[in-house]
């Protein structure tokens, strides 16, 4: 019986000592107690919305697409009655949805007459062509490189007040921009 009270003894100090030493997030709260950053709002992954597809391809009211008109709604009222000039999407992992995130943003500030640039900078995903089902051999390489100005590299998409600036040619190394 000593043997046995011992095994869960150690057991739960186990579990427990595991517990403690955990520091995955779980909940968008966790969020806030960890980093003084304002937090804009979770948008639930859908499976209706396929990997290129933006949030037209959805019901209106769909969840996602009122999780995306709420950042957006944040991001205007976080500068006051002035949209703001720039957003950036980031993230350290490949599949997180940026390119989703900012097609859909984008999509969502042109519909509501603001005048919007969607840039495509993850130089080695391209994740914005597939989005907006283009192919514009010309971008942001093409413009780094000083081979064409930016002008020729933007183009309109089809919804009014928005441009899209696309990669351009693919680089295996981004580094040979410097």
């Amino acid at each position: 019986p000593a043997g046995l009270f011992l095994g869960i003894f150690l057991a739960f100090g186990t579990v427990l000592l595991l517990e403690y030493v955990d520091n995955t997030i779980r909940r968008p709260d966790q969020i806030k107690d960890l980093w003084p950053v304002p937090f804009m709002q979770v948008v639930p992954s859908s499976k209706r919305i396929g990997k290129n597809e933006t949030v037209t391809a959805l019901n209106s009211m769909s969840p996602v697409t009122e999780a995306l008109r709420n950042v957006k709604g944040k991001q205007l009222l976080a500068n006051g009655v002035k949209p703001p000039c720039s957003i950036m999407v980031t993230s350290s992992v490949n599949g997180e949805g940026k390119s989703t995130l900012v097609a859909n943003l984008a999509l969502l500030f042109a519909q509501g007459g603001i005048r919007t640039l969607a840039m495509d900078v993850d130089i080695r995903s391209r994740g914005l062509e597939a989005m907006f089902q283009a192919k514009h051999a010309l971008g942001l390489v093409e413009v780094l490189r000083g081979e064409i100005p930016l002008e020729k590299a933007v183009f309109q998409f089809g919804q009014d007040n928005l441009d899209v600036l696309l990669c351009g040619q693919e680089l295996s190394d981004p580094s040979v921009l410097g």
